[in-house]
């Protein structure tokens, strides 16, 4: 007798694991793949590393299945040949189907809430459902911090830059609240920021590099926070999805953003593998 089920399952677990879903952002490119076991699974590029996304996918013969997202998603697919069967997804589209999937993972009960992706820059959603309408965005981001990393350090490697962001200090850049009333009561938070960058244009200031990158994280983490939380209320919704492969292994920023939106009684979540939503989205597009 003929198990169904079991050949139902082969034939399925096959299909997914020919299957590769493509983030191909203007920084990163991620890829989510299933494995033998269904297991999901995470690889990351720097964009341009064609020569690198080239060598993965060789040496991985079984997969023929693309599915691509992403900026750089048109001028990656170029570098494929024809074996391959691609097809495109839309980025936001992509994105919030992974976002929707590791809600569902983690067991979170929300329906509506605000989703900033800080990517090159960053994007933020109002979700409403399965919905989602582009409520704004800004040009400050992960290419800010690593921009501005190299202007004013030579620092370009994103990784060198987390671990000074870890050492420095940024009460020797930022001017506070309680410099400004100096040990008087104030009407708000004395550790809140009054002034990104503020106590640079004092001749005694005292920093190293690792105070500045903190300092520069700090403003781009504050900026996006305040974005958020003005889309989060307009639209009255108490949850901020914070996603985006500048939040990765970067608890600092993390905890910057994070400790603003509670300040300003929100909820912020940090989905696990948040910054392959979109690679994880297109995956599910081509296995579904």
């Amino acid at each position: 007798m003929i198990d169904v089920h079991y050949y139902y399952t082969m034939i399925r677990g096959a299909k997914m694991k020919s299957a590769v879903g493509i983030d191909a952002g203007g920084t990163l490119t991620k890829i989510a793949y299933f494995d033998d076991d269904n297991e999901l699974h995470f690889e990351k590029f720097y964009s341009h590393e064609q020569n690198k996304i080239k060598d993965w996918f060789n040496k991985n013969k079984y997969i023929n299945r693309l599915s691509l997202t992403g900026g750089k998603a048109e001028q990656l697919q170029t570098t494929f040949p024809e074996k391959y069967n691609i097809e495109y997804v839309a980025e936001f589209d992509a994105t919030l189907a992974g976002v929707h999937y590791l809600i569902d993972q983690e067991k979170h009960s929300i329906n509506n809430f605000i989703l900033t992706n800080i990517g090159t820059g960053t994007s933020i959603h109002y979700v409403h459902n399965n919905k989602y309408i582009r409520t704004g965005g800004t040009g400050i981001g992960g290419g800010t911090i690593m921009g501005l990393s190299k202007l004013l350090t030579d620092i370009d490697c994103f990784e060198e830059v987390i671990q000074h962001t870890k050492l420095g200090s940024r009460r020797n850049l930022d001017i506070t609240v309680g410099d400004i009333y100096n040990g008087i009561l104030s009407p708000i938070d004395s550790n809140l920021t009054a002034s990104n960058f503020g106590k640079a244009v004092s001749s005694e200031v005292d920093y190293n590099k690792s105070d500045l990158l903190a300092t520069l994280q700090g403003l781009v983490g504050e900026v996006v926070t305040a974005l958020s939380l003005q889309f989060a209320e307009a639209n009255d919704v108490a949850h901020i999805i914070y996603i985006g492969s500048t939040l990765s292994n970067n608890k600092k920023l993390q905890e910057i953003i994070g400790d603003y939106t509670v300040y300003q009684n929100k909820k912020p979540i940090f989905l696990q593998d948040h910054g392959f939503c979109g690679a994880i989205g297109a995956l599910l597009r081509t296995t579904k």
